[in-house]
C-alpha cells in the first residue's frame, strides 16, 4: 500500500511538472499559428471591408487544424521541461536513490499523452473536416459579398488574376458603376478589352445563391463593346447587354478536396475510385494519416522522458532546439511516408503507421538506456547515475 501510494504521488508530481509548460506552449503555439494564417489572408480579407466580428468567426474556423499540430508538439515540450528540471535540479538522482526508476515515473507522461491523443483523435476526425469546409465556404462568401467594396473609383484594379478592371463612377446605393474598361488575358493569347457605359453588381440575395454553387461574380455590362486582335485581325462585337463572370476567390477556397472529408467519406472516395478503375492510394493515404498522426502526442510522451533528461549545468532552455528537432524528425518521416503511398511505392498501411511504430520502439530502447545508466544518444550523457 505504501509503494503504491508513493508511486501515485510521484506521478501526481509529475504530471504537475508537465501540465505548465503543455499549457503554455500550446498557447503560444496555437496564437503564433494562428497569426501566420491570419497574415496569410489578411489583406485579402481587409480589402474587401469585412467586419471584425466576421474575420473573428472566419478564422476561428482554423483553429482545430491548428490545434491537431499543436497539441502534441506541446506535450512534448512538457515533458522535455518537466524531465529536464528534475534531473538539473537533481531529483531524479533523490527518486533514483530511493529505488525509482524512469518506467515508476512513465504512467505520469504517458496517461497525458493518452488523454492527449483522445482529444486530438476527436479534433482530427470531426472538427479538422468541418473546419476547413466552413473557413472555405465562409471565405468564399466574403469575398463574393465583398467584392463590390473593393472596388474603387478612378483606379486600375488587377485584384482578380488575368483582369484588369477600372471604374469612374461607382453607384454603391444602387450596385452599378459607370464608365467600366475591362481588360480579360484569361483567354490569352489572345486578351479582350471590353468597354460598358454602366455595369450592374449582384444584389446580396444574388451572391448568396452564386456562392451556393461555386460560380464567380457575374457582372451585368450594359451598352458596350468587345475588342479583340488576333494577329492582325481586329475584331469589335456590340452589345446591349452581356455578362461577365469573374472568379472573386482565390483558387482552392471553394469545392471539397481530401483535407475536408470526414473518415467515411475518404473510404467512400476510395471505394470510388476502385470502381473506376483509378488508383485509391491518395485518399487511402489521408485516411491513414487522420488515424495515426494523432498518436504523435503518445510517442512524443514515450521519447520525451529519456531525452528531457539533462546534466545539472545545461541551459535551462536546451531542450527547446531538441523538441523542435524531434518534431522536424517525426513530421519529416510523416511526410516521407505520405509521398511514398501517394505514388503507390509503399502501402498506405505501412508507410504512414511505420514510423510510430518505429519510434515508439526506439523511446522504449531510449528509456531502458536511461533507466541503466547509459547515455541514451553518444553526446548527450543523460543519465550518468548506475544502477
Amino acid at each position: 500500500m505504501r509503494v503504491a501510494l508513493r508511486a501515485k504521488t510521484l506521478n501526481i508530481y509529475v504530471a504537475r511538472e508537465v501540465l505548465p509548460t503543455f499549457i503554455l506552449a500550446l498557447f503560444i503555439l496555437t496564437a503564433l499559428l494562428l497569426l501566420g494564417r491570419v497574415m496569410h489572408y489578411a489583406t485579402l480579407v481587409l480589402s474587401r471591408g469585412v467586419g471584425a466580428l466576421d474575420i473573428l468567426r472566419l478564422f476561428s474556423y482554423l483553429i482545430p487544424f491548428i490545434l491537431a499540430l499543436t497539441i502534441p508538439i506541446a506535450l512534448l515540450l512538457g515533458v522535455l521541461f518537466a524531465f529536464g528540471r528534475l534531473s538539473s535540479e537533481n531529483e531524479l538522482t533523490a527518486m533514483r536513490a530511493s529505488g525509482v526508476s524512469l518506467f515508476q515515473l512513465l504512467p505520469a507522461p504517458l496517461g497525458l499523452g493518452v488523454l492527449s491523443y483522445i482529444l486530438c483523435a476527436l479534433i482530427t476526425f470531426y472538427l479538422l473536416p468541418w473546419g476547413n469546409t466552413a473557413f472555405k465556404d465562409s471565405l468564399y462568401h466574403m469575398l463574393h459579398s465583398k467584392a463590390m467594396s473593393a472596388i474603387q473609383e478612378g483606379v486600375f484594379d488587377d485584384e482578380i488574376e488575368g483582369v484588369v478592371l477600372f471604374v469612374e463612377r461607382i453607384k454603391r446605393e444602387e450596385n452599378t458603376a459607370e464608365g467600366v474598361l475591362i481588360f480579360d488575358r484569361r483567354s490569352s493569347p489572345f486578351p479582350v478589352t471590353i468597354t460598358a457605359r454602366e455595369a450592374h453588381f449582384p444584389t446580396a440575395d444574388q451572391v448568396s445563391a452564386l456562392t451556393t454553387v461555386g460560380e464567380g461574380l457575374t457582372l451585368e455590362l450594359r451598352d458596350g463593346s468587345i475588342h479583340s486582335l488576333d494577329g492582325s485581325l481586329y475584331r469589335r462585337i456590340d452589345f446591349d447587354v452581356y455578362r461577365l463572370t469573374l472568379p472573386t476567390a482565390p483558387h482552392g477556397t471553394k469545392g471539397k478536396d481530401l483535407y475536408d472529408m470526414t473518415l467515411t467519406e475518404l473510404r467512400e472516395e476510395a471505394k470510388r475510385l476502385r470502381a473506376r478503375g483509378e488508383l485509391p492510394w491518395r485518399p487511402l493515404v489521408e485516411f491513414h494519416e487522420r488515424l495515426a498522426v494523432p498518436l504523435a502526442c503518445i510517442v512524443f510522451a514515450i521519447l520525451g522522458v529519456p531525452l528531457g533528461i539533462r546534466p545539472p549545468r545545461s541551459g535551462k532552455f536546451a531542450n527547446v532546439s531538441l523538441g523542435v528537432a524531434i518534431v522536424l524528425i517525426y513530421y519529416l518521416c510523416v511526410s516521407a511516408g505520405e509521398s511514398l503511398g501517394r505514388s503507390g511505392a509503399v502501402p498506405p498501411f505501412l508507410a504512414i503507421w511505420s514510423w510510430n511504430i518505429l519510434l515508439t520502439g526506439l523511446g522504449m530502447y531510449f528509456l531502458w538506456r536511461a533507466d541503466t545508466g547509459r547515455p541514451v544518444l553518444p553526446s548527450l550523457p543523460l543519465w550518468t547515475a548506475r544502477r
